[in-house]
This record gives C-alpha cells, sequence and structure tokens, in this order.
C-alpha cells in the first residue's frame, strides 16, 4: 500500500466516518437532552437525514487525513498484506479512539457538529466556535506528541 493508496482509503470513507461522527454527537446530545430537559421535545430537524449538511466537514476531515499520513503512515510496514491491514487497523483506530473520542468529550464540540451538520438551531452570533478549528486542534496535538515521542528516542 502506497500512501495514495492510503489516501484513497481515507477518502472513500470519508462520508461514512463523518456520518459516524455526527449520530455519536446526536446520540451524545440526545442523551444530555433527556437527562436536563426530560420533558421538552428535541428539534425535528435532529433527526432528519435530509437535513444533514456534510459540506463544511470535507476540508477539514481531509486536512486530518493529510496529517495523519504524514504524521504515522509508515509505506514500509504495507509491504506484506498482514501489514497493509495492520496499517489500515491503526487509522481506524485513531478514528475511533482519538477523533470520535475527542469530540465526545465536549459538549461545545458536540454542539459545534451538530449545528455545523445543520441539525440544531446555531447559538448566539457571538458564539463562535468552528469546527475546522477542532479538527486543528486534533492535528496539532497529534502532531505534538509525535514530536515528543521522536524526542524521547533520539
Amino acid at each position: 500500500m502506497s500512501e495514495a493508496d492510503m489516501a484513497f482509503h481515507q477518502k472513500r470513507g470519508a462520508e461514512a466516518d463523518l456520518r459516524e461522527l455526527i449520530w455519536q454527537c446526536r446520540d451524545r446530545y440526545c442523551f444530555a437532552h433527556e437527562l436536563l430537559k426530560p420533558h421538552a421535545a428535541l428539534p425535528d430537524r435532529l433527526f432528519d437525514r435530509d437535513m444533514l449538511d456534510l459540506g463544511l466537514f470535507y476540508l477539514p476531515w481531509s486536512e486530518l487525513c493529510s496529517a495523519w499520513r504524514r504524521t504515522f503512515f509508515d509505506p514500509q510496514m504495507c509491504l506484506l498484506e498482514d501489514q497493509r491491514t495492520r496499517e489500515l487497523r491503526r487509522w481506524r483506530t485513531f478514528v475511533e479512539d482519538e477523533v470520535f473520542v475527542r469530540f465526545l468529550k465536549h459538549p461545545d464540540w458536540i454542539r459545534c457538529v451538530l449545528e455545523t451538520a445543520n441539525l440544531v438551531p446555531l447559538r448566539r452570533p457571538d458564539f463562535e466556535l468552528f469546527v475546522g478549528d477542532l479538527f486543528d486542534d486534533i492535528i496539532q496535538d497529534v502532531q505534538e506528541r509525535n514530536e515528543y515521542d521522536h524526542d524521547d528516542h533520539d
């Protein structure tokens, strides 16, 4: 598997990964809503798949994928079939254990995802949190951690 093959794999799975992130955020939002406001109605569009808008997610997701490949992808590990599977598993683990978990830990991040996906109304106009900035935070943390790990081994 080359880096281009990995990029193709990431791009091919982008829509499914983004939808999974959004649905996990929606589930967490609904759970919190049920705890805090058990008798209040949730917005109908939260469950309307036709309202879902992924447009503003694609560029930050693409940047995240590129950063992961620059930081972690090892084409030498892909020379054997077992290693190819290993690299794909490493990507999957990163998405589920780093990206999704990071978004689901922060209520503001959850709301930002749902607002960006057009599933909940926007908050006050003076409250600005952009999904691209959140992905940038993840990228920066991953790169800093990788640099720190390399410094420990030098």
